[in-house]
């Protein structure tokens, strides 16, 4: 059953991220790559709950962390890195 997957995409640095509808986690990963829309790096996933699918607006394209600060405005959009060189 097809489902809307976070992805994010990240080496050193955070290279973006993208929500896509596949049947599981690998499958998100090979959409990403259908749409040209996988910037690189390692990926983590995480299964979207339904009743939490984002604006249409978000979806199948890559995300910036403006985008993900617009589309989540209550949540810290702050790599592990950049915690370590704040503190």
């Amino acid at each position: 059953m097809k489902t809307w997957w976070y992805l994010s995409f990240a080496d050193e640095a955070f290279n973006g991220a993208c929500i896509v509808e596949a049947d599981g986690m690998v499958e998100a990963v090979k959409e990403a790559h259908r749409l040209r829309i996988n910037p690189g790096g390692q990926v983590r996933g995480n299964p979207i709950p339904e009743d939490a699918v984002y604006d249409p607006a978000y979806r199948n394209r890559l995300l910036n962390k403006d985008d993900l600060q617009e589309m989540l405005p209550h949540e810290d959009i702050m790599t592990e890195r950049e915690r370590k060189e704040r503190s």
